[in-house]
């Protein structure tokens, strides 16, 4: 189970005014499949927006889904449509959620692991 979550609020110029680009009006529309390689993994695209009162802002997040291991990847984000008078200031940023990173292991293995390493020192010539 993943979601993606929203980071941070953004904000814009225009007409030398700055306005912000608040998370929390950002809506979620339905996925789009991408590209898709057999049952080995499938991309994404979730396109987000929001309306604001000098026009449309839009990105898209793109994951992939490795569908035998049953594990979904953060591939990136951009920013598809915004009103041509303004000028972008701070970025709205997005990243995914994921509890576990492989579902199919039943049990967390929470034991301390002890690891030795040897260093190996380069001989010198004398």
């Amino acid at each position: 189970m993943y979601w993606i979550e929203i980071c941070s609020d953004g904000s814009y110029l225009n007409g030398g005014e700055q306005y912000p680009i608040m998370a929390e009006g950002i809506e979620q529309h339905e996925s789009v499949d991408g590209e898709r390689s057999g049952n080995d993994w499938a991309k994404t695209i979730i396109p987000f927006s929001i309306e604001t009162q000098h026009g449309l802002f839009a990105w898209e997040v793109e994951i992939i889904e490795y569908l035998e291991l049953e594990v979904t990847s953060f591939l990136g984000y951009r920013i598809t449509e915004y009103p041509e008078q303004v000028l972008l200031k701070d970025e709205v940023m997005f990243r995914i959620q994921d509890g576990w990173a492989y579902p199919k292991e039943t049990k967390l293995d929470l034991q301390q692991k002890v690891h030795k390493m040897r260093f190996a020192q380069k001989k010198t010539d004398q």
